[in-house]
């Protein structure tokens, strides 16, 4: 019961956050224009094979510093893949394949 209940509070707090479009963005974060940055796969000792399992971003949209762009996960761990930087996301990883460590997950652009 309490584990049902957890679930449903956690729930409803994620729909609840978001972000506007209308923030302003802490400038040490946001790439300037033109910059790019590659987000590789990490390298975590002892779980490879690991897959990406779900996007929770659009390709093209403006993510903010923070932000959980993804998840990736083996049959041992399951984590989400946040961005320390701002700006236009293109999605490069494709969906449920394997990635090998430093595989380009997604690029960031200013």
């Amino acid at each position: 019961m309490i584990s049902k209940l957890l679930k449903m509070l956690f729930e409803q707090n994620k729909k609840e956050i978001g972000f506007d479009s209308n923030i302003n963005c802490d400038d040490k974060h946001k790439l300037k224009d033109g910059e790019k940055i590659n987000i590789r796969t990490p390298e975590i000792d002892g779980y490879d094979n690991l897959k990406l399992t779900k996007w929770f971003v659009k390709n093209e949209d403006f993510v903010y510093h923070g932000m959980i762009i993804c998840e990736l996960s083996n049959k041992h761990i399951t984590f989400e893949n946040e961005t320390f930087y701002s700006g236009n996301i293109e999605l490069v990883a494709t969906m449920d394949k394997y990635l090998e460590t430093g595989d380009i997950i997604f690029k960031l652009h200013g």
